[in-house]
């Protein structure tokens, strides 16, 4: 029988987990119950429990906490559950080190679900103790973090040079922890000297962290751990698939890699072929395909006429046919072209326009396209289609879209204010706003912004206990001089200038 322990300040959840789960069904038994981490750590150290069940927020220790301080002491599985409000921040503050995060509220096939994946956890780390170090790294919530965020390092990554992400899923739940544990023991027995895998498990996902001191070793790590994978499928009937992101060569960019694999899940890119090898995906897309690419973009948002995107997406299959790409890099080009639609399609007009694209934007067509026409062919009539979409869904809430932009730099006058924080706030392409902003203003967006904050500045001036410093950060330049040359430069003499020559004229009146 498994040992479990429920830490939960609320009574009443506690009696109901114990109630309404059949326990004896699982192959598990409530040992102890606590209604504060405090005590919850003590009856941990004292029951020796294989499953904890505990909620973020309660007296005494957090859950958080209560994980942490039981590391290393209990090798015991946690499931956590939290209210919404908590969730991203349990999920961020631990990576992947449970087993489940459940947001409340819960019902009891969440909670059965994830006692059946903590089940299997508990007999790996008891059956296969050798191998918890790599399952389960005091570093996977920092390394999970390095994935979902830039500008982050990490100490254990510095050694290396070279990194790419695989993220792999489970097809068939019924038999996904078995065949994802026994893929996770396969693949880790490839690190080396120069090589290194960081494997971080949620559930029936394997994240896996590739890394390597040169070019050459990660190309042969990730064709080492594909024959890996191929021959686990081969013995296993395709009990899963996996997403590859593009190599990269500083740690900072490992998110873009992760992003880029999840894509790949997501847009069932292996649907047709759940197992690809590793290696078609060598080939990086050069600086020119991705200007190619962007340029057919840039004339599909702007709303181009339908000669000149035909006449860019013939350019760009030209190319490849004149440079003799094998297939699967031709695939590689055309995902990029259709991701790169989608992502405008979906998030950047996602709260201008309401409409689905699913269907026209599935990438496994890229996938059954027989030859380099066919793929041209299908490539032009879902391009056309999104222009017409976008021609006639534009006009409807283009003057919404400025308005709201207007009361953005009004609401934040006394900030900075960034192309980047205002393609976050409508979640919309940057360079789509702006040049949606010139198209219906004639203005410049960044000098709309500047002689805003330059106008208000004028105001202040007026007011003669504010000093030229304090009316600089109040319309969003933390540095004085950089302020004093915008004002110079957009109203033709210097801020104290203008204040003087206000005061002069106030006298006269």
């Amino acid at each position: 029988m498994y040992r479990v322990l429920i830490a939960d300040d609320e009574q009443f959840v506690i009696r109901g987990l114990k109630r309404r789960i059949d326990w004896k069904k699982l192959g598990c038994e409530v040992v102890g119950s606590a209604e504060d981490g405090d005590e919850a750590f003590r009856l941990a150290c004292e029951l020796r429990p294989d499953i904890i069940i505990t909620d973020i927020k309660m007296p005494g220790r957090s859950g958080l906490q209560l994980i942490q301080g039981l590391k290393g002491i209990v090798p015991a599985v946690f499931i956590i559950y939290s209210a919404y409000t908590e969730f991203e921040y349990a999920r961020k503050a631990l990576g992947f080190e449970t087993v489940d995060y459940l947001v409340k509220p819960i019902n009891i096939a969440q909670i059965e679900n994830a006692i059946k994946v903590a089940k299997e956890r508990v007999d790996r780390l008891k059956y296969n103790p050798s191998k918890q170090d790599y399952h389960n790294l005091s570093t996977n919530s920092q390394i999970y973090r390095l994935l979902e965020e830039d500008e982050m390092t990490s100490e254990e990554l510095s050694m290396f040079s070279s990194f790419a992400v695989l993220c792999i899923k489970a097809c068939k739940k019924e038999r996904a922890g078995k065949s994802i544990s026994e893929l996770a023991d396969l693949l880790a027995k490839e690190e080396s000297e120069n090589k290194k895998i960081l494997i971080i498990r949620h559930l029936e996902n394997l994240n896996i962290v590739c890394c390597s001191v040169n070019r050459d070793g990660i190309y042969d790590l990730l064709h080492k751990l594909g024959s890996v994978m191929q021959m686990q499928q081969a013995l296993n009937a395709r009990w899963f698939f996996y997403g590859v992101g593009e190599i990269c060569f500083d740690q900072r960019e490992l998110s873009v890699s992760f992003r880029q694999a999840n894509d790949m899940l997501n847009y069932s890119f292996f649907v047709q072929e759940q197992v690809v090898n590793p290696t078609k995906f060598s080939f990086k897309c050069s600086s020119e395909y991705r200007e190619m690419i962007e340029n057919i973009v840039d004339h599909l948002f702007k709303g181009d006429e339908e000669v000149l995107l035909e006449e860019s997406v013939n350019h760009l299959f030209e190319r490849m046919l004149y440079e003799h790409l094998n297939v699967e890099a031709v695939q590689s080009v055309v995902c990029k072209l259709v991701y790169n639609c989608r992502y405008i399609a979906e998030h950047d007009y996602g709260r201008v326009f309401e409409w689905k694209l699913s269907e026209i934007l599935n990438v496994t067509h890229v996938m059954r396209c027989k030859t380099i026409n066919e793929l041209k062919n299908w490539s032009l009539e879902i391009i056309e289609e999104i222009r017409m979409i976008l021609r006639q869904k534009s006009d409807q809430s283009v003057s919404d879209v400025i308005r709201a932009i207007y009361a953005y730099i009004e609401n934040h006058i006394n900030s900075q204010i960034t192309l980047t924080d205002l393609a976050d706030f409508f979640n919309m392409n940057a360079s789509y706003i702006s040049h949606l902003f010139k198209k219906e203003t004639g203005m410049n967006l960044f000098d709309y912004i500047t002689s805003r904050k330059i106008e208000c500045a004028k105001k202040l001036l007026n007011d003669d206990r504010l000093l030229i410093g304090q009316i600089a950060k109040m319309v969003g330049y933390e540095d004085q001089r950089y302020f004093c040359h915008v004002f110079k430069k957009n109203v033709g003499m210097t801020a104290q200038n203008f204040r003087d020559k206000q005061k002069n004229i106030a006298n006269k009146k």
